[in-house]
């Protein structure tokens, strides 16, 4: 009876497969979108360490103004509201210093924030920054050496560690438009208008080739990407710290290792189950199959015996002439022989059972002395043309049941003797193998196994297919009887085999 493969169900694989896709897929969305809103919160935190950075520079100008003796005046800002709701701003500014006496400055800003959110409040007072700052520029120079520094420190203080370059600029034309969700904390957007760099930080950017004070288009909007900033700092939109930022999607991605690595090692473990689940159940559809075989195998093994026997007790007893005795003893001859290989099936399938589990306890045996006596005993059952060779070390020793010692080597030599061909060689070799083992090795020059069936051969019930026709009489449960044996003593059994010029039974045991 030939032993097929497992069936192969394409449902399984395919619902494996769309259930794999679909979290990786599913993973993937969601990665991107966290990607998004780190990038995002990190565009926010440079925006802030720029506002704060102007911020702390405009402090800076105005505690030494105040420690300053020599200098006297005043910044006025005011705010009114016209008829309907709308804010106006005014900025006054009455200095005198020994450099510039009677400094004066009036001007007038009109907003275009309608007071109806809470928002628009917070809008008011970011205006009112923009005024103080726009008068204070009058009086004294803006800090740009400061700012760049503080700007520097604070990304560091926030580990953005990424590589960026502050300009100073003044906008040559009116082409901004300011609108009402405008914050210290966002950069405004604007078109593209022509502007004057009046100072250049240090950063850690390539310099653009360009001299200060140089007229030069600067693209000052925000890009999709994020990377450039934009910060006017005073109401009349005249001036503005424009910044350059490299590496801040390396940062989002670098800040996400943790999440990269928990997705991964998800969808690695999500494979590793289902692949181990496939494997599980071809494993167990394999175990069916060869129980399948062995079920239709061992019923014509009984049916074979018992039919011939069943004929030759019929022939006894319903022939009407007597027979010659030398008849009736062949007849007789033949119910024994069959009830013999009944009696063997059997006795195989019960010691499956008690592998390892006989009440009677193991003890130190000379392995030389068994295995010269089992090779006295099967060369009863080797054709004359047929060889088994002993190689055996001297004081061999291990510790188990003999019973058990000659079912693992009577097992083997069977299996040696079925598959070999018309020139019959069997060798056993004993000798030891390091310190505290023995090895033995049962080897023929029989057929060989494939390399696809090796790793079944010591299944229950398994036998090499041979085509579509089972030429060697057998239950697959002879090797699989002499693992088990090995296992409960400790030790294992290998096997190496090439097809057409034999195998090699490799048994370890330990003294």
């Amino acid at each position: 009876m030939n032993s097929k493969g497992p069936k192969h169900h394409l449902g399984l694989p395919v619902l494996v497969c769309i259930c794999l896709l679909v979290l990786a897929v599913y993973q993937g969305i969601w990665l991107t979108d966290r990607y998004h809103k780190e990038h995002d919160r990190l565009s926010e935190e440079v925006a802030e360490c720029l506002a704060l950075a102007d911020y702390t520079e405009l402090e800076s100008r105005m505690q030494k103004l105040r420690k300053d003796p020599a200098s006297q005046g005043k910044i006025d800002v005011s705010r009114g509201y016209s008829e309907n709701g709308r804010m106006t701003q005014q900025v006054s500014i009455n200095y005198d210093d020994t450099v510039r006496p009677n400094l004066k400055m009036n001007s007038a800003f009109r907003d275009t924030v309608s007071l109806k959110r809470i928002e628009d409040f917070l809008t008011v007072g970011q205006l009112s920054y923009k005024g103080i700052h726009a008068a204070l520029d009058h009086i004294t120079d803006i800090d740009f050496k400061l700012t760049d520094s503080l700007l520097s420190s604070a990304l560091e203080e926030r580990n953005i560690h990424v590589e960026h370059r502050l300009f100073l600029i003044r906008i040559q034309d009116s082409l901004f438009q300011a609108t009402d969700s405008a914050t210290l904390s966002s950069p405004l957007y604007a078109p593209k208008p022509t502007g004057k760099i009046l100072a250049r930080g240090k950063g850690d950017m390539t310099p653009n080739p360009i001299d200060d004070f140089t007229e030069y288009k600067i693209p000052v909007w925000i890009s999709t990407k994020k990377t450039d900033y934009l910060f006017p700092f005073e109401f009349s939109m005249r001036f503005a710290y424009y910044m350059k930022v490299s590496g801040l999607s390396f940062l989002a991605l670098k800040n996400m290792n943790g999440l990269i690595m928990l997705s991964l090692f998800t969808i690695l473990l999500t494979m590793f189950a289902m692949t181990y689940l496939w494997k599980t159940l071809l494993r167990i559809e394999k175990i069916k199959e060869m129980e399948r075989n062995f079920v239709h195998n061992i019923t014509h093994e009984l049916k074979t015996p018992l039919s011939v026997a069943m004929a030759a007790k019929e022939v006894l007893q319903y022939e009407e002439n007597p027979l010659p005795s030398e008849k009736r003893t062949q007849y007789l001859n033949i119910i024994g022989n069959k009830l013999e290989e009944l009696g063997e099936l059997i006795n195989q399938i019960l010691l499956l059972g008690r592998a390892g589990k006989n009440p009677e306890t193991a003890r130190t045996i000379q392995v030389n002395e068994y295995l010269t006596k089992i090779a006295e005993e099967f060369r009863l059952r080797i054709p004359e043309n047929g060889t088994l060779d002993l190689e055996l070390d001297e004081n061999l020793q291990i510790v188990i049941r003999p019973q058990d010692f000659n079912a693992i080597i009577y097992a083997l030599l069977d299996n040696a003797l079925k598959y070999s061909t018309e020139e019959i060689f069997i060798k056993i070799t004993a000798r030891t193998k390091g310190k505290g083992k023995v090895e033995i090795t049962v080897s023929d020059h029989g057929k060989g196994i494939p390399a696809t069936a090796l790793p079944y051969i010591f299944d229950q019930f398994y036998r090499v297919p041979e085509g579509d026709v089972q030429n060697v009489r057998g239950y697959g449960l002879g090797l699989s009887h002499a693992k088990e044996l090995m296992q409960h003593y400790s030790g294992s059994i290998d096997v190496k085999s090439t097809p057409g010029k034999g195998s090699i039974f490799i048994l370890h045991f330990i003294k």
